[in-house]
């Protein structure tokens, strides 16, 4: 599967060396690793100086070519990486677009429950006019009997309303308790998450130690290079050529991973903001709740009231259908004893 190499005459180093031009490309084909060892005799043709230096820079390009593959794998990563955030930001932009709309209906809700307080508050007035103006008419066994009445009732409903108000706070209590749960869980997996980032910044030190450690072994090793060129022929002057274009290469590469450092780096404070901006939207969503159970407790009392205030319509029509009593010197019930029916409200929390 590999190169044919076919010379003719007698062998000396420039043939060896372009019978060894076809092994980098018959790698592939041969499915060797990526780091393969080429074996050679004590040959003079092998270890002479122009094969040598001619190995050396293959080997230098060939490591290049590997540390730009390398480079261009990473840059993709954090083409990915950046992708994401970019997500992740929307995601929350569209969060926060929602939790203003929310915030919006419960102002409107609000204002809902203003205006039907205002309106009960004058019809409460109303019904107090008229009660006043209809006492005058009563007498006084009827207003002591529908004061004892109204009494009994609002005692009823004052029980009821207590018990309610006991099954609520229960359920407050296990919810606060699943809550504080939640909280506790949340705190365990953003201690993992530390962790996981403290790992993460310590593994990329010791990259960039590796890398450091890794230009100036090229650095060094391109000095030498130059050293050995000085004393070299019509031919060294072209591997001297060749091995600038290298070094000039591996600028570019140590650019280029800078470059990359600067964006990981950029990538990590992106990734910060949108985690606190992402707190800032949850404390924001723990208020609006609040602030709608707020409002579900308002409604809760408007229709106590409401409820209230329909019981003492009801009594001031009985007092309208009751008539005066009659001069008689027999003691006759005016009042009907038996109590009228009660209208029950459950409160669900």
């Amino acid at each position: 599967p590999g190169r044919l190499a076919v010379f003719d005459g007698t062998m000396n180093s420039d043939l060896y060396q372009n019978i060894l031009k076809n092994v980098p490309p018959s790698v592939p084909h041969l499915q060797l690793k990526l780091t393969w060892v080429l074996q050679q005799n004590n040959d003079p043709k092998h270890s002479s100086k122009s094969t040598s230096e001619w190995l050396q820079v293959l080997k230098k390009a060939q490591h290049l070519e590997h540390r730009e593959q390398h480079l261009e794998h990473r840059e993709h990563h954090l083409g990915h990486k950046e992708q994401h955030l970019e997500h992740r930001e929307q995601h929350l932009e569209h969060r926060e677009h929602h939790l203003g709309h929310k915030e919006q209906h419960l102002e409107h809700r609000e204002q809902h429950l203003e205006h039907r307080e205002h309106h009960l508050g004058h019809k409460a007035q109303h019904l107090g006019h008229r009660e006043h103006h209809l006492g005058h008419k009563a007498q006084h066994l009827e207003h002591r009997a529908q004061h004892l009445e109204h009494r009994a009732q609002y005692l009823g409903h004052k029980e009821q309303h207590l018990g309610h108000k006991a099954q609520h706070l229960e359920h407050r209590e296990q919810h606060l308790g699943h809550r504080e749960q939640h909280l506790r869980h949340r705190e365990q997996h953003l201690g993992h998450r530390a962790q996981h980032l403290g790992h993460r910044e310590q593994h990329l030190g010791h990259r960039e130690h590796h890398l450091g450690h890794k230009e100036q072994h090229l650095g060094h090793k391109a000095q030498h290079l130059e050293h050995r060129e000085q004393h070299l022929g019509h031919r060294e002057q072209h591997l001297g050529h060749r091995e600038q274009h290298l070094g000039h290469r591996a600028q570019h590469l140590g650019h280029r991973e800078q470059h990359l450092g600067h964006r990981e780096h950029h990538l990590g404070h992106k990734a910060q903001h949108l985690e606190h901006r992402e707190q800032h939207l949850e404390h924001k969503e723990h208020h609006l709740g609040h602030k709608a159970q707020h409002l579900e407790h308002r409604a809760q009392h408007l229709e106590h009231r409401e409820h209230h205030l329909g019981h003492k319509v009801c009594s001031t029509i009985q007092v309208q259908r009751v008539r005066p009593r009659p001069p008689s010197s027999q003691a006759t019930p005016l009042v009907n004893q038996a109590t009228p029916p009660v209208n029950q409200i459950e409160f669900t929390q």
